[in-house]
C-alpha cells in the first residue's frame, strides 16, 4: 500500500482522477453540512 502514496505531481491519471473526483465529493458534502447547519442557526465550522 506504500507504493500509492506519492506526491500529487507523481500520482499516475487514474489514481488523480479518482484522488479529484473524491475532493469534489467532500467539498460538496462539507458545503451541504455547512448550509445544513447554517440553515439550522449554527455556525458549521469556521471558513477557512
Amino acid at each position: 500500500m506504500e507504493s500509492l502514496i506519492w506526491d500529487e505531481c507523481g500520482m499516475s491519471a487514474r489514481l488523480k482522477k479518482s484522488w479529484m473526483l473524491q475532493k469534489l465529493q467532500w467539498q460538496r458534502r462539507i458545503k451541504t453540512l455547512r448550509n445544513s447547519a447554517s440553515s439550522a442557526g449554527r455556525a458549521a465550522s469556521p471558513s477557512c
